[in-house]
């Protein structure tokens, strides 16, 4: 003898699976919405950040341009990571695509590499006349800044020649 389930008890128990259904689905569309609603703020923190780089490599723009030779030519200004930096620590870098993912990577790199030889050279110009500020010294610092000058030369070549790529990049991945 089979026992039927009382009618009451389906409604109830579909009642409740619909419950769950609609719960998950408004949950769901939530956290897509959240997640859009961060990609679009950090595309445009990105985007506010190479606008920035733009200035401080403008031609007649408020950094001075350090130039010798051929082989050095560059803006005394550090660039902002900061966007970038919050993306990566928010998480919301993973919810960019794998090509977005690698290209912010590399440019922001060669931007902190930048910025990062740039200090070192500071540093090295503060110790390297410590003890000693002659003529010969100078001559010296002259020689071996070129090195440090030359890597600077070569992350702001590559930032400048991405900065159009990258804001193209952060338009097509805004929601």
């Amino acid at each position: 003898m089979t026992e039927s389930i009382p009618i009451g008890d389906i409604i109830a128990i579909t009642l409740l699976v619909i419950t769950i259904v609609v719960i998950f689905l408004v949950s769901f569309l939530d956290r897509k919405a959240d997640i859009n609603h961060k990609k679009k703020i950090a595309c445009k923190s990105i985007k506010q950040e190479i606008q920035d780089a733009r200035l401080a490599f403008k031609e007649d723009g408020e950094y001075e341009l350090v130039s010798r030779g051929d082989n050095v030519s560059y803006r005394l200004a550090y660039l902002y990571t900061d966007a970038f930096d919050s993306l990566i620590n928010s998480g919301i870098y993973l919810e960019f695509s794998t090509k977005v993912q690698n290209e912010l990577s590399g440019f922001y790199n060669a931007v902190k590499r930048r910025n990062a030889t740039m200090r070192d050279l500071t540093r090295y110009y503060d110790t390297f006349f410590m003890n000693d500020t002659s003529a010969k010294r100078r001559e010296r610092w002259n020689a071996e800044r070129t090195t440090f000058e030359i890597g600077i030369t070569d992350h702001e070549k590559y930032i400048r020649e991405r900065l159009d790529f990258i804001e193209k990049l952060m338009d097509e991945e805004t929601p």
